[in-house]
Parts: C-alpha cells; structure tokens; sequence
C-alpha cells in the first residue's frame, strides 16, 4: 500500500479513506505528489 509523508512527519496509507469516499483522483494525486516535491 502507497503511503505519503504528511507534513508532520508522520507516515498514513495514501488510499484509506473512509469508505463512502471515492479514491483520489488523479488531479488530487498529482497535487500531493507536487507539494511533497
């Protein structure tokens, strides 16, 4: 499972999400992978 860095340090898993709610787009992928830039 693809885990992102949050801005505290701490590491969660990308995709979970509650599960009423659509994965991440690729629009919001893109702007998480560019503010981790």
């Amino acid at each position: 499972m693809p885990y992102v860095q949050d801005d505290d340090g701490s590491r969660r898993a990308e995709f979970h999400v509650a599960p009423t709610r659509p994965r991440l787009s690729m629009g919001e992928l893109v702007i998480l992978v560019e503010k981790l830039a």
